[in-house]
């Protein structure tokens, strides 16, 4: 990955991102009902893909990159399978307690937007006539500059990735989660509208390609391989520390 970094910020940041993605719906008072962990700022950045399969690399230039990192405030129960959610006693017997705390799950969202991406496909002979497995495309102060041998199978587009994820909250105590259970939005019910498994959502403005047989196999190899490799499941529910 080739690129420099534009700007980092901080835990403890609850704002939405500057790239005007919005972000969902305000919570009660004016805040947003996650947590920015983390965000990358990247410029003029190129991100080189090779198959193993083809011989081939697919060099991926983007011009804007922002990267987040969103963890939710209020924990979310799954009652995907129709049991009722109702408030918990004020001091349920230890069997009861357990049995509340099953299914109380944690949401952390992975987004990132990329804005005009260009794609283009160095081919295994091409690198051999350079001596070197690796070429990156040049930089002008104002664009890319394409060396012989490049090229272009995927017109300039933008694109929005989110990955959304669900944890057990290993790292919160049974008293932990008691007093979340008391407090106003702090466990939330899904009924099974809102999904609680991994999903990855990908969002395409506008696609243009000019592939042959060559570039069409690399591609498909690290689409599949890369792109949209399915998310790790997630594992089984496991109690929450003492």
């Amino acid at each position: 990955v080739r690129g420099p970094v534009g700007a980092t910020g901080g835990a403890g940041e609850t704002r939405p991102p500057p790239t005007g993605d919005g972000g969902g719906p305000l919570s009660r008072g004016g805040r947003r009902p996650y947590l920015v962990q983390f965000e990358i700022h990247l410029y003029d950045t190129q991100i080189q893909l090779h198959s193993a399969d083809t011989g081939s690399s697919i060099v991926v230039a983007i011009s804007v990159a922002h990267v987040e990192s969103r963890k939710f405030h209020s924990l979310f129960r799954d009652r995907s399978d129709g049991t009722a959610a109702a408030p918990p006693p004020c001091d349920p017997p230890p069997q009861q307690q357990q049995q509340q705390h099953d299914g109380v799950l944690r949401r952390i969202d992975f987004i990132a937007r990329l804005e005009d991406v260009v794609c283009y496909i160095v081919s295994p002979v091409e690198a051999a006539c350079t001596g070197s497995s690796l070429r990156w495309l040049g930089r002008s102060p104002t664009t890319f500059v394409v060396p012989s041998g490049f090229v272009c199978i995927w017109k300039k587009f933008s694109v929005r990735n989110k990955f959304v994820t669900w944890t057990d909250p290993i790292d919160m105590t049974g008293d932990d989660l008691d007093r979340l259970f008391r407090t106003k939005d702090g466990i939330i019910d899904c009924d099974g509208s809102v999904p609680t498994v991994n999903a990855v959502h990908l969002d395409v403005v506008e696609l243009a390609f000019d592939l042959d047989s060559n570039s069409f196999l690399t591609t498909v190899d690290l689409a599949r391989n890369v792109l949209l490799a399915p998310p790790p499941v997630r594992a089984g529910t496991r109690s929450p520390r003492p």
